[in-house]
């Protein structure tokens, strides 16, 4: 009895870029700000496209110490938290 072996080859290519962050600084409206702003809301990622929020330390909504979770009373009543 003969018997036929296929063998697949698969060819991993490593191929290394550089890629420049390029961070942006955005006001409370959205709008894009110069790199020399010294008041900004956010600041937007352009390589992973996210936008994050640029903390506060004057115990506001933004302050660096508050701490938040997904969910809500309802959340809590099915024994999230």
């Amino acid at each position: 009895m003969k018997t036929t072996i296929r063998i697949a080859l698969i060819l991993t290519v490593w191929v290394t870029a550089t890629v420049q962050a390029a961070y942006i600084k955005v006001d409370v409206n959205g709008n894009e700000l110069a790199d020399s702003a010294t008041e900004w809301s956010c600041v937007y990622d352009d390589v992973t496209q996210l936008l994050w929020e640029k903390k506060t330390d004057d115990e506001g909504i933004h302050d660096k110490d508050n701490t938040y979770r997904w969910g809500g009373a309802d959340e809590l009543s099915r024994g999230g938290g």
